[in-house]
């Protein structure tokens, strides 16, 4: 006759894999850390029946290690709670994530992430490259059971990150940002950077108009391009684009972008520079061109009218239908509307923050631009024997 104990432990093990698809190398193979505290609450939500109780965003990250003039590695200790960082622990730096949630309908998607220092932007994912049989999966082994991650970086990922190198990986449940954030939307340019000349080329000491609806306003700026721009032989660059967006120089009066209430928008682009254009200078777009709206939290929103009537306003061209190459289909790419911050450590689940769950810290990785690379991430939960 069977025995249901009334005392039993739980005990989680965490391991990672990274493969290069390319070569068949390994590329890693070690055990990772667990966030207990994080970690528990979301199996008490399962097992509750409550959201925010699962595995739902992959994030990598190049904070994990220091090297130095010798190329010796040192690594920090993993975010799991025990190090200062408590319920609040995330990523050291984080520059590209994945939802990794098969249900949701931003499967495979960089949605960006926000966090007490920074807010990363998204859209360096190109899901349709991705294998099949991805996702989050259980798995029985006899008394033990897994929760395996299989996901992997296609040749096309992350945009804009060449080489991708990283040193540090985290899972986290689905609760919301830590700061608010802004909506956003993507203008896929073909991964520009802000030096590359617009394409097709923009014409000298000629009006458009630009038109994006913004927190459910739609605006237009009509604005007049001056009779050179930065690139070679005058054209114009997408960086001398959106400097002139954020600052107004291009405009011809009413209400510019740069106003700063919540009409305002800020346009960005990948940007190396140092300073050439300073309003967009350091900012990591993936390559897209991505413009954000001013205000945050709940009811901010981009978006580009996309209508055959959104093609010429008031006899002007709009810009944004030109800077999709004529096709509306490449406007609105990521697009992501603002949320509100998560509450830290609420009772409720729909309020609160998502919880780092997992933490491995490595020798720095390379993936070139040509390979796949594959991440097997498994907990194993198993049961153990308490003493009373």
């Amino acid at each position: 006759m069977s025995i249901l104990k009334d005392n039993i432990g739980v005990g989680l093990k965490g391991h990672v894999k990274i493969i290069d698809e390319s070569t068949g190398k390994v590329l890693l193979d070690q055990d990772n850390a667990i966030h207990p505290q994080n970690m528990t609450r979301i199996i008490a939500r399962k097992l509750a029946n409550e959201s925010n109780s699962f595995f739902y965003r992959i994030a990598f990250g190049n904070g994990g290690t220091f090297v130095d003039a010798g190329s010796n590695v040192t690594t920090r200790r993993p975010n799991d709670g025990s190090n200062g960082a408590g319920w609040e622990a995330r990523l050291y730096r984080e520059i590209y994530s994945e939802i990794i949630d098969d249900s949701s309908p931003n499967f495979g998607i960089d949605p960006g992430s926000a966090g007490p220092d920074n807010v990363r932007v998204g859209g360096k994912s190109s899901p349709l490259g991705d294998a099949t049989g991805l996702g989050v999966f259980s798995e029985e082994n006899a008394i033990d059971s897994s929760v395996v991650v299989n996901m992997n970086i296609n040749e096309s990922e992350p945009i804009g990150l060449e080489p991708f190198i990283f040193d540090e990986i985290g899972i986290y449940s689905e609760g919301l940002q830590a700061i608010n954030t802004s909506g956003v939307a993507s203008i896929d340019v073909g991964s520009k950077v802000s030096t590359d000349i617009i394409s097709p080329p923009l014409a000298a000491s000629t009006s458009y108009v630009v038109r994006v609806d913004i927190d459910g306003t739609e605006r237009d700026v009509e604005i007049t391009t001056p009779a050179s721009g930065s690139g070679s032989a005058g054209a114009f660059t997408y960086g001398d684009f959106c400097e002139a967006m954020n600052t107004g120089s291009w405009d011809d009066g009413g209400t510019p972008f740069s106003f700063t209430d919540n009409l305002g928008a800020f346009f960005l682009i990948t940007d190396t520079t140092g300073g050439q254009y300073p309003s967009i200078s350091g900012q990591d777009s993936g390559g897209l061109l991505t413009i954000q709206s001013k205000s945050n939290s709940i009811g901010s929103s981009i978006s580009f009218p996309n209508s055959p009537s959104d093609i010429t306003i008031g006899g002007s061209p709009n810009i944004v239908y030109l800077l999709a190459n004529s096709l509306w289909a490449k406007t609105n790419v990521q697009q992501l509307n603002g949320q509100n911050a998560g509450v830290i450590n609420s009772d409720n689940d729909l309020l609160e923050r998502e919880r780092l769950l997992t933490h491995i810290i490595f020798s720095p990785i390379t993936k070139s631009t040509s390979s796949i690379i594959r991440i097997v991430y498994t907990v194993t939960v198993s049961t153990l024997d308490c003493i009373e």
